[in-house]
């Protein structure tokens, strides 16, 4: 049972599938324009139709006359923004239509909520998409007023950075990440390198031949005992020499008063003669010469042991000056390390945003901010930016191609005729609001109300029975 349940679940799941791929394939993704409008009761609006004959719409009235609703309503059907309170004051129920030609897109509005159609029109049958919603953002990505992009800029850099980066799906956190954390590591090596210069600066370089160790008293002290030894040795030797050549010299001047008397010493000769010969033969008599020492050599010793204690502070501090000269090079070698890595990271930064289409050539962008033709943005002429800033909402609703431009006051004729080329040339329509009370311009608004179309008076009563039967033919 529970195999076939589950069996049961894959195969609505597949069909499914099956059903948005063929909704997928039924809608032609390309020149997608509304072809006419339609609201009542949404909003302040009580009844509009507008059938754009030309590239550019362009509403005007007084502030609060219907202008912006216009724009939300076409918001509300296409991306789905929520509008605040979308049933007019008095009424009960609110509709809007939006046909884009291969599609058709109808919101109503009631008390309960609000519901969402997109179907197509076949034979004089409606087709009925099941996700609506899901369709409409395959269509489009993002409707984005090109004036939004532009105070955007001038507000916020870095978040209209961040908005370029997302349409041309730049993704370098992970390189900023590693830049981070690469240049903390650096800093703290330089903050190091700069520690052992401070250091080295208080120091003076030693002398090439001050040793690396420091002396030993010990050692010194057994040096001159040894020295002090050596000389007592020597002065020890020099006396029993001497004692003994004064003892041969008495027995030679014995041995010559014996001579004479040979006859009567002769015993005492011969055992005389036997103790000069084994004097003559003792160690120290053939020994070798001891080492001579001199009081000089003495006096010296005692000399470089009283300096002993400066000598190891010059042998210190040299040890201190070669540790610290080694450890600047050590951290400087780091430090150029992490710039290397860190120099790489900014060539990985530069090859992914080189890989990256951009919306307008000669538009780019750095960790800071965005660059045209190798310039901030900001200090492109105000003709350039237009232009840029037009491409850059056509590139994120790249199938529906419709604009809103809510603050077109701003927009000089210049800018105006800028816009309108563009839109021509890339096929775009673009919905702008202007205020102007005059009525001879565009879509005039009043009280919620269409009054006048480039001066003309537009019979009202006239204008809600052709929607009424329009909302006829395609309620059936």
């Amino acid at each position: 049972m529970n195999l076939d349940i589950q069996e049961h679940a894959k195969t609505v799941v597949v069909k499914e599938r099956l059903i948005k791929d063929k909704e997928k394939t039924m809608i032609q993704k390309s020149n997608l324009t509304i072809l006419q409008l339609t609201a009542k009761n949404v909003t302040n609006l009580r009844a509009v139709r507008i059938t754009p004959d030309r590239r550019v719409v362009v509403l005007t009235g007084k502030n609060e006359a219907g202008k912006s609703n216009v724009l939300d309503v076409i918001q509300s059907l296409i991306e789905g923004m929520k509008l605040k309170m979308p049933i007019r004051d008095g009424e009960e129920r609110a509709e809007a239509a939006i046909d884009l030609g291969d599609i058709k897109i109808r919101k109503r509005w009631t008390a309960k909520g609000e519901g969402l159609e997109v179907f197509r029109v076949v034979d004089g049958k409606k087709q009925k998409y099941t996700s609506p919603q899901t369709i409409l953002n395959e269509l489009t990505g993002k409707m984005v007023d090109p004036m939004k992009l532009f105070l955007l800029m001038k507000n916020d850099p870095r978040k209209f950075r961040a908005v370029l980066a997302d349409m041309v799906k730049l993704d370098l956190s992970d390189l900023e990440a590693a830049d981070i954390q690469k240049r903390e590591e650096r800093k703290a090596i330089n903050d190091k390198v700069r520690d052992a210069e401070a250091q080295l600066r208080q120091l003076q370089p030693p002398d090439l031949t001050t040793p690396t160790e420091e002396m030993s008293f010990q050692v010194e002290i057994n040096k001159l005992n040894v020295l002090v030894q050596k000389k007592q040795d020597y002065e020890n030797y020099v006396h029993r020499v001497n004692a003994i050549k004064d003892e041969m010299k008495e027995l030679k001047k014995v041995n010559d008063i014996l001579q004479k008397q040979i006859a009567e010493m002769q015993d005492r000769i011969v055992t005389n003669q036997k103790k000069f010969d084994e004097l003559n033969q003792h160690e120290l008599i053939q020994g070798a010469l001891p080492e001579v020492v001199t009081a000089e050599q003495i006096s010296a010793a005692q000399e470089d042991l009283k300096l002993i204690e400066s000598k190891n502070f010059t042998i210190r501090e040299a040890a201190r000056y070669r540790h610290q000269l080694s450890e600047s090079e050590y951290y400087k070698e780091k430090s150029e390390q992490l710039t290397r890595l860190i120099n790489r990271i900014e060539e990985d930064k530069k090859a992914r945003i080189a890989d990256c289409k951009f919306p307008v050539e000669g538009l780019s962008i750095t960790d800071e901010t965005v660059l045209f033709e190798g310039k901030p943005i900001e200090v492109a002429s105000s003709g350039r930016q237009i232009r840029i800033f037009t491409k850059m909402a056509m590139a994120m609703s790249p199938h529906i191609k419709v604009l809103l431009i809510r603050d077109g006051s701003l927009l000089d004729s210049e800018a105006f005729e800028e816009i309108c080329t563009i839109a021509e040339e890339a096929g775009y329509q673009i919905w702008m609001e202007r205020v102007d009370e005059s009525g001879k311009v565009g879509v005039f608004f009043e009280n919620g109300e269409i009054t006048s179309v480039d001066g003309q008076p537009v019979d009202q009563e006239e204008e809600d029975k052709e929607a009424e039967e329009e909302e006829a033919d395609v309620s059936a």
